[in-house]
């Protein structure tokens, strides 16, 4: 026991070598931490770019579905969004059977994509009308 209280009392102050480890150590957790919250904003940017995307198609194939069957332009339609981030190509089809006849139905294909960066695909949507009626 006494040669512990005199071991403890001999020790005076923190090293240099002490304060040098503790600083390398709140520094890497400093660190650690901005690379993960500049890791999250970018995230975060990204769901809202990809959830706007998929808002665009969505909204573009409602307003097709409303539009009389018979007044649905076949063909690929392609225009940019307001607020001028990403283009908004719809292809739509007229469907028909194995034997090449024709189907009362038209596929709407929207594919939205940035017109920066690459024109990388956000959002793709896909859906199937069917005439009423006859």
């Amino acid at each position: 026991m006494r040669h512990t209280k005199r071991f403890l009392h001999s020790r005076r102050g923190v090293t240099l070598i002490e304060t040098l480890i503790a600083t390398v150590v709140v520094s890497l957790v400093i660190l650690g931490s901005g690379a993960i919250f500049y890791k999250s904003v970018n995230v975060q940017r990204d769901s809202e770019r990809y959830s706007f995307a998929n808002n665009l198609a969505r909204q573009k194939i409602e307003a097709t579905k409303n539009l009389p069957f018979n007044s649905i332009p076949v063909g690929t339609t392609t225009a940019n969004s307001t607020d001028g981030q990403f283009r908004i190509a719809t292809t739509i089809t007229n469907d028909v059977d194995s034997l090449g006849r024709p189907k009362r139905t038209k596929t709407i294909t929207v594919v939205v994509s940035e017109l920066t960066g690459g024109q990388k695909v956000l959002a793709t949507h896909t859906t199937t009308i069917y005439q009423r009626g006859l």
